[in-house]
């Protein structure tokens, strides 16, 4: 059967009324980007730009656990839970309430990577001495659904280097060695909002 002009061929339908289910997922996504392009924009702006209260917490609704490699101290497996009623698109570690992860030769990761879907990489702070771990995706499929838990965040840091324990900082801070169950993190939710919390320390 021919469909006229302005008629909706029956093939073309399911199209049409998808149109509505398609429209809410594009606006997730764009929410999920635009957080995440405001998170790691302040990485090119000083703390006085920063909304103090741009980000809600501490919260316990999302947790991220630190799973130390029992053969590598030096790796990392983070994993997620997602208590919320909101997708996860995006986790940066190192910066919560506040930004907590100096610049340094043993703060910049050797590997970072996530879950399938997920791109990592680290993202220095202009006009700072601070930077961030980022995880982030835009796939629906991807992100960490409510009442979830998704682990595959990896993160390997260099040795510490022997003698620097002790010394300070330009801002007068010591230099200690990360440890990656005290730093903050922050997650973007598929409204745009944002949570931050504390990383918690898990025993393989």
């Amino acid at each position: 059967m021919r469909c006229m002009q302005y008629q909706i061929c029956p093939s073309a339908a399911p199209f049409f009324y998808s149109l509505p289910k398609l429209l809410r997922v594009m606006s997730k996504i764009i929410l999920i980007l635009l957080g995440t392009l405001i998170l790691v924009g302040q990485a090119h702006s000083t703390p006085s730009d920063n909304p103090p209260n741009a980000c809600a917490g501490p919260t316990d609704d999302v947790i991220v656990f630190d799973i130390q490699d029992t053969k590598n101290s030096q790796a990392h497996l983070l994993v997620v839970t997602n208590s919320t009623a909101h997708s996860i698109g995006s986790l940066f570690v190192g910066s919560g309430m506040d930004d907590q992860l100096p610049i340094a030769d043993f703060t910049i990761p050797l590997r970072i990577s996530g879950p399938s879907g997920w791109k990592a990489f680290h993202a220095f702070m202009e006009d700072s001495r601070y930077m961030k771990w980022v995880w982030s995706t835009s796939g629906m499929a991807d992100m960490i659904e409510p009442n979830a838990m998704v682990g595959g965040f990896h993160v390997e840091l260099p040795t510490f280097p022997a003698g620097r324990e002790g010394n300070i900082y330009s801002d007068g801070s010591k230099v200690r060695p990360v440890v990656v169950s005290q730093l903050p993190f922050r997650v973007i939710l598929d409204d745009g909002t944002c949570l931050w919390g504390q990383v918690r320390a898990l025993k393989p």
